[in-house]
């Protein structure tokens, strides 16, 4: 069984969705790229059945033409008037999803506004995703000028088979904005609850006592409650072949719904996690 943390992107604005009419030619995605950023990686998801190629502009105005790259091509372009080399690698149909991805690396980007213009190549509507690195590995002087907070919890807890646990602030049962939110880009339900995030009280590694704020702590509390359900089913026999499927039902079973909240939802999924409110439930 495992248990992962949602991520805390929801505020960090390094998520982009975009939609392109089928009357429309294309549109612009923002990206400010803050002072000595060595690199970075834009990882762009386009929906099938819609096609995208992409035009780089640099804040100097400097073009990377519109890329006509066929499946699994590389290209490099060394800008002229900047120092930034980027290296552009295109598939029309990635291997897992099927899906087209465009992965644009910059190196030594220049400092200001870079504009990537995505252009819609086939006749239907084209919708597509865009992420950057998360903050960890980038900081927060890099993002898109017009951000979207949706579909940004991060790797594995959007993966199947998964229980994934959102942040809440529980002082007062109110969204913590900066977790990452739901749900994944297939439109596959994340996060399942939400748990503790901010001011929580912790441990460290040398048994220090501190505080932690970050979904790491909630799921770090979504785990503990986890262990105690399987206690109780397996090693106490009341539910003998218990598994991770099923601890994620009776978490879901059992969580917390407050008003005037609907569920599932973005920010929490099924609500906040409730471990009494299983027992109630069964």
């Amino acid at each position: 069984m495992i248990a992962a943390a949602a991520g805390n992107e929801g505020n960090a604005a390094h998520h982009f969705y975009g939609m392109i009419p089928a009357s429309t030619d294309y549109m612009d995605l923002e990206l400010r790229v803050g002072a000595n950023v060595e690199g970075f990686q834009l990882n762009l998801w386009g929906d099938a059945p819609g096609l995208l190629n992409a035009e780089v502009i640099a804040p100097g105005g400097e073009r990377v033409p519109e890329s006509a790259l066929r499946r699994n091509e590389r290209a490099r372009y060394d800008f002229i008037f900047e120092r930034t080399i980027l290296d552009i690698q295109y598939e029309w149909s990635e291997p897992i999803s099927g899906d087209e991805r465009l992965l644009l690396a910059f190196q030594e980007p220049t400092e200001g506004i870079w504009t990537i213009r995505i252009y819609s190549a086939g006749d239907f509507a084209c919708s597509f995703h865009a992420w950057l690195p998360v903050t960890n590995f980038l900081g927060r002087e890099t993002y898109f000028l017009r951000p979207d907070p949706d579909t940004t919890v991060t790797c594995p807890a959007d993966a199947e088979g998964v229980i994934s646990f959102a942040g809440y602030d529980a002082r007062n049962s109110s969204v913590w904005q900066e977790a990452s939110r739901g749900y994944t880009r297939n439109r596959r339900l994340a996060p399942d609850v939400a748990a503790p995030a901010v001011e929580v009280s912790a441990v460290n590694t040398r048994g220090i006592p501190g505080i932690l704020s970050g979904t790491s702590a909630a799921a770090a509390i979504g785990a503990g409650a986890c262990a105690l359900l399987l206690e109780w089913g397996v090693v106490r026999g009341n539910a003998p072949a218990m598994d991770s499927t099923a601890v994620q039902r009776y978490l879901v079973r059992g969580a917390a719904r407050p008003e005037p909240f609907t569920y599932p939802n973005r920010n929490w999924g099924y609500g906040l996690l409730d471990l009494y409110g299983v027992f109630r439930a069964l």
